[in-house]
């Protein structure tokens, strides 16, 4: 009895980018590594990069598995980036604040929010604006080593 071979789907793509663009860069990289080597990096890319947004227009996958794919892509993409930056020698980017506030997210020229007279947000935004200065973080409270009775206490116990 014959085993009946599993479907593989194929996806064929040329790439033949001009001289001296990102991609062309991209192109020499993955040309100058052995080809087992390049179709697995290619194939590790494509997935963290878009199995997401494949799983989102497939009709068969659920919300949950939607949703789980799209957090382990993220964390995936997050430890891609964590790794380049430990390859190359560069520090983390600094945390910014949203450059677009929360207020000015919601436009006040839509309609189901015109008819409110205070939108909820709104509140919350106003709280953040309070004048009150910003309190410095905590200065850490522990020796190099702790005992437990030291993390107790920096904890209230």
């Amino acid at each position: 009895m014959t085993k009946a071979k599993s479907g593989r789907p194929s996806f064929s793509l040329r790439l033949q980018p001009y001289d001296g663009s990102l991609l062309a860069e991209v192109v020499q990289f993955l040309n100058s590594l052995d080809r087992a080597e390049a179709n697995r990096r290619v194939e590790n890319v494509l997935v963290m990069a878009l199995l997401a947004q494949a799983r989102l227009y497939d009709e068969t996958s659920s919300p949950e598995e939607r949703r789980r794919c799209c957090i382990e892509a993220c964390n995936a993409l997050d430890k891609h980036a964590s790794m380049l930056r430990q390859l190359v020698g560069v520090e983390a980017a600094p945390v910014m604040a949203s450059l677009v506030q929360p207020r000015d997210a919601i436009s006040k020229d839509d309609p189901a929010i015109g008819r409110l007279s205070q939108h909820p947000i709104d509140s919350v935004v106003a709280l953040e604006d309070e004048d009150e200065p910003a309190q410095p973080a905590p200065k850490a409270r522990l020796n190099a080593i702790a005992s437990p009775e030291d993390v107790d206490a920096l904890f209230g116990g």
